[in-house]
């Protein structure tokens, strides 16, 4: 479901930093490597070493001179552009005025007070 969202927002490539994941993830996702949307990274497990931060910057070392932005979100997040179609759209006016970063406004929605469904 993720993937197919963030594909219609615009996004050209998923880069998804596996950290030994053994939860049928790729077998589920193949389709999606195959068409070249996803490209997996090793990152293997390490507890206490900043693992997410560490792969972030990992991703802007990578990516950066492939790609005009990088959104950096885990896949229970979905940006959505409110007064645009993508977020290509949304993000057009800035793509030549040497803008470092553009920060989002997050909402947090949880289970309301329910515990069982």
């Amino acid at each position: 479901e993720w993937l197919e969202y963030i594909s219609m927002m615009g996004v050209g490539r998923v880069y998804i930093y596996d950290n030994n994941s053994t939860d049928n993830t790729w077998n589920m996702i193949a389709p999606y490597v195959q068409d070249g949307l996803v490209v997996r990274i090793n990152w293997p497990y390490a507890p206490h070493t900043g693992m997410q931060h560490a792969g972030l910057n990992d991703a802007l070392w990578r990516f950066s001179e492939y790609s005009a932005w990088i959104l950096c979100v885990d896949p229970d997040e979905f940006p959505v552009p409110v007064e645009f179609s993508s977020l290509t759209q949304a993000l057009a006016p800035w793509d030549n005025a040497y803008v470092a970063a553009v920060g989002l406004i997050e909402y947090k929605f949880g289970t309301s007070g329910h515990v069982t469904r």
